[in-house]
């Protein structure tokens, strides 16, 4: 017996871990100990250890004990002379970041010792620069970059006694020829002092030193600061910080308006964007107390006749006059919020003129309502009411009534003491049409239909409703708020002749009704009609829920449906049910057996024996004691028809739970067994710990001579096996990588010659395994396009019956599809368009009188429809041509054709008897004046029937 990769055999058993007592891995199979020669590697048994392993004794270490070395696979003492020691290995050269120091391999040297780079040596004296790196001092040729050499040491920056760095290089002084000084921050914040031939940008006349700027109360002129200005360019020009490349932070007792300027140069005269100020120019005035500017000069207040103030880019300027507007002494373009109107070219307050702003205008009077001071086109929210063209937050109670009329785009609420004539009123409101809640207009107010004792059926008011009512409203299919249905009446409470209340449907929102008495398989609970009770301690009696069985139905019988259990109160058990403690259960309980019925804790006299929980009379197969048996327990034997602990001297033997007299197989301590223990093989009757030399064959726990026919001897193990080691191929009782051209298949791990089966590859099975399809009996990942239909996991060229989308052939459609040709598509067929709203798989032909259909076609309680009704189904808005009627909560499409047909009549009769009227007085007119009379004289082509009329029509007129 062989187990899968990664398990081993412990006890004729494939464990994943072998226990503690057999904690090493010999060939797959877990041994307290590893057989001699081989050695011990992490609990596996091997015969040379892993090249990232040493052997110490007879275990294959990762490290070497301490004091120990690696060397060549094996761990020793000292390391030979030829090699080094390298953190517990020996190697003939020092690794990467080591250095040689006698027979030692350190990274870091001695003490006074320096490393030699070329050779990776620590050596006593140096003969070049000394520089420091890692806890090491390296002997160099020359110092590194970013480095200088001062007393044959490489440093990364000069001392304070020689700061100035020239080449590589530090000096006390720099040279004439590099006599600038530039200073360089590096990233740990270090200064270095560098000799350059000329500065990048200035340099400080006193020191030479290289600077950005020049310092506070210097000035700048040829690239050079100084304290004055020459005097042919004798001003000074303060330049803002923004023109230079590094901004400076500079602070003065000074009181000024913006941040000092960073900069100041010498020029023959001021720029022209420029202000002055005491002989100095400055891009904006420095100082807060005289930021007036009137001709380029900083003043403290402007000149009476400039007396107006204009901002130009961020300069405050003296003007005489405004462009645009005017705000107290500022020049603006747009008014502020607080003086929004304009008068005069000035922003202002109107009501400092005592009139009201109208779109920022002072008026005497507002076009259409007002509110503190100011004109509206509607009200503001904090006062929305409009009395006397006021805007004001309650309507006074000699105008109470609220009209609302619609003018420029909105809806105002304006305060009237009565309303218009094509108006009603309904509370406090003007409408054109009674609400739904009132909907019938009585001497020019809204009245509810149950005001004059009708019921409201969404539209009118009627005398009954044709299905069922509520308050006074009609209402159909069923009541609402958990009320039941009781001769078409919703009821909070069911009379005495009805008392039960149950529900109609199956959902939540299913309506109620009262009846007399609950249907099969319902019972009754506080005059409701239950499945189950709602205490799980009641109990059921005449499909009733009672608190305690009565006298005459005392035993309890359980019932139970999955989780469901119902407790009956019954006066006898079942024939197959036993009484215990008054209860009548299928089974007796641990400690108890059955007898006619009952539960008892012992057997009668007349049957005194005990057999599966029972009491019988006698044992009809074994027995112990008192107690019947099929199969003797466990530590016990058969003989013949009972059961012992010991077998008797003559049938000695224990065998398959019985006693025998002679033993067929392998005897140890008197148990005979088919197959040796785990750890024992068989031989001539025998277990042994190994197989002796004249049959040293190792076959299914067994000692051979010779393996067994169409077997294979695996050599390394000794042992015979059925099948090859795993990655192998049998052929004619040998073990292949792959099989021979001869027979080229692998059928279950042996090499046939031809495949009776289907290949994939050279693989041969009976069946393809998963996620492949068989076609022209091969195994293929997908089917090809000739044959794309899957039948039983063949590609065929079409199915016998019908397919779903995925091209998989099938008897008939599923659940939720329906076949169209031979394509089973998703959704209802059209002959049964809808989803029931009980069991969403089934299609149904039409929704049932309760429910509405919803657009995707599915059934929903009325209550569950919070869009719009129209006839039998809801919809997210109403179809065009449609009106909306609100009847409670509810919203109802009422169609428009049978309104435009009515109109459509009574125009054709309205007209209709117009002309006839325009007519008759037409004619009348023509009697009167005697035309007639001309006309009924017969001429030559006089017609008698228009005389006749037209004499019938003089009498009419008459």
């Amino acid at each position: 017996m062989t187990c899968s990769s990664g398990r081993y055999l412990f006890n004729k058993t494939c464990v994943d871990k072998c226990p503690w007592n057999k904690e090493y891995v010999n060939d797959g199979i877990c041994v307290s100990e590893c057989p001699l020669p081989k050695l011990y590697q992490i609990k596996i048994c091997v015969n040379n250890c892993s090249e990232s392993f040493a052997l110490d004794g007879r275990k294959c270490m990762t490290k070497c004990p301490s004091g120990h070395f690696k060397h060549r696979q094996k761990c020793v003492k000292t390391c030979p002379e030829s090699t080094l020691e390298e953190n517990q290995n020996c190697v003939k050269n020092c690794s990467s970041g080591f250095f040689q120091v006698d027979n030692q391999c350190v990274s870091t040297c001695p003490h006074d010792y320096y490393v030699k780079e070329s050779s990776k040596t620590c050596v006593k004296m140096c003969d070049g620069v000394k520089f420091s790196k890692n806890n090491n001092v390296f002997c160099l040729n020359e110092c590194p970059e970013k480095t200088v050499e001062v007393n044959s040491t490489c440093v990364s920056y000069c001392p304070k006694r020689q700061p100035f760095l020239h080449g590589k290089s530090c000096f006390s002084r720099c040279p004439d020829l590099f006599r600038f000084v530039e200073k360089k921050l590096g990233l740990d914040n270090s200064l270095t002092y560098i000799c350059v031939e000329k500065c990048t940008k200035y340099s400080a006349s006193i020191s030479n030193l290289c600077v950005d700027a020049c310092s506070l109360g210097e000035v700048l002129y040829e690239e050079i600061c100084q304290e004055h200005c020459p005097y042919s360019d004798p001003y000074k020009v303060h330049l803002p910080a923004n023109s230079l490349e590094d901004e400076l932070s500079i602070s003065m007792f000074l009181n000024f308006t913006s941040p000092i300027n960073a900069f100041v140069v010498c020029a023959k005269e001021c720029p022209s964007n420029f202000v002055m100020d005491n002989g100095e120019c400055y891009v904006n005035c420095p100082s807060a107390k005289r930021n007036m500017i009137f001709n380029s000069s900083c003043l403290q207040h402007c000149p009476e006749m400039y007396p107006l103030i204009i901002i130009e880019d961020n300069k405050n300027v003296c003007m005489n006059h405004c462009v645009a507007l005017r705000f107290q002494q500022t020049c603006i373009d747009q008014c502020p919020s607080s003086h929004s109107a304009i008068h005069e070219g000035e922003c202002i307050r109107c009501t400092e003129l005592g009139m009201y702003e109208q779109n920022h205008k002072c008026v005497n009077e507002c076009d259409f309502v007002r509110f503190e001071n100011s004109c509206y086109n509607k009200c503001p929210q904090n006062a929305t009411y409009i009395y006397n063209k006021t805007c004001v937050k309650a309507c006074p109670s000699n105008a109470s009534t609220i009209d609302e009329q619609y003018r420029e785009g909105y809806n105002h609420l304006v305060c009237t003491d009565k309303c218009s004539s094509d108006k009603f009123i309904s509370g406090n409101n003007c409408v054109t049409s009674c609400p739904a809640s009132k909907r019938l207009p009585f001497n020019g107010t809204c009245m509810a239909c149950h005001e004059v004792g009708k019921y409201d059926d969404g539209s009118n008011c009627v005398d009954e409703c044709p299905d069922l009512h509520h308050a006074f409203r009609c209402i159909s299919n069923y009541c609402p708020n958990d009320l039941a249905i009781f001769n078409k009446t919703c009821v909070a409470d069911c009379p005495v002749t009805a008392p039960i209340k149950i529900g109609i449907g199956w959902s939540s929102q299913s309506p109620y009704k009262c009846i007399e008495s609950c249907e099969k398989g319902r019972f009754l609970y506080k005059n409701r009609c239950v499945y189950s009770c709602e205490n799980p301690h009641q109990f059921i009696f005449n499909n009733s829920c009672v608190e305690k069985c009565p006298q005459d139905a005392q035993l309890i019988s359980k019932h139970r449906n999955y989780d469901d259990v119902k407790l009956y109160c019954v006066s006898q058990c079942k024939e197959t049910e036993f009484l215990f403690n008054f209860t009548c259960v299928e089974k007796c309980p641990d400690g108890y057996y059955s007898n006619r019925q009952r539960c008892m804790q012992g057997c009668p006299t007349n049957n005194p024996y005990k057999y599966d929980k029972r009491c019988v009379q006698s044992c009809q197969s074994l027995r112990v004691g008192m107690n019947c048996y099929d199969h003797c327990p466990h530590r016990t034997y058969q003989y013949n028809k009972t059961c012992v602990q010991n077998c008797p001297l003559i049938k000695p033997f224990k065998y398959n739970d019985k006693c025998v007299d002679v033993c067929p197989f392998f005897l140890i301590k008197k148990t005979c067994f088919e197959h040796c223990p785990s750890g024992l093989m068989g031989y001539n009757r025998k277990c042994l710990l190994q197989c002796p030399d004249k049959a040293k064959y190792r076959y299914k726990w067994r000692c051979f001579k010779q393996c067994p026919n169409n077997t294979i001897f695996i050599s390394m193990t000794s042992t015979c096996s059925d099948s090859c080691p795993h990655g192998k191929l049998k052929y004619q009782q040998n073990c292949y990588d792959q099989c021979p051209m001869q027979a080229p298949y692998n059928f279950k791990g042996e090499c046939v010659e031809s495949c009776d089966g289907y290949l994939y590859g050279l693989d041969c099975y009976k069946q393809c395994p998963p996620r492949l399809f068989v076609y022209k009996e091969k195994c293929i990942p997908k089917c090809p396009e000739k044959a794309s239909f899957v039948l039983s996991r063949n590609c065929v060229i079409f199915c016998p019956f019908v397919h779903d989308a995925h091209h998989t052939c099938m008897n008939k459609c599923p659940e939720n599809t329906y076949p169209d040709g031979k394509r089973c598509k998703n959704g209802c067929p059209p002959s049964l368009p809808f989803t029931d709203s009980i069991y969403e798989s089934k299609c149904i032909e039409k929704c049932r009188n309760y429910e509405l259909a919803t657009e995707s076609n599915r059934c929903i309680s009325s209550s569950d429809c919070s869009s719009f009704i129209y006839y039998s189904w809801c919809f997210q808005k109403c179809p065009s041509n449609i009106y909306l009627l609100r009847s409670g909560d509810k919203k109802y499409c009422k169609s428009l054709i049978p309104v435009y047909i009515m109109i459509g009549i009574l125009s054709f009769f309205v007209i209709t008897a117009i002309s006839f009227g325009v007519r008759v007085f037409y004619h009348c007119n023509k009697l009167r004046r005697g035309v007639i009379k001309n006309r009924i004289q017969p001429g030559d082509n006089g017609d008698p029937t228009e005389e006749v009329n037209l004499l019938q029509m003089e009498e009419t007129c008459s």
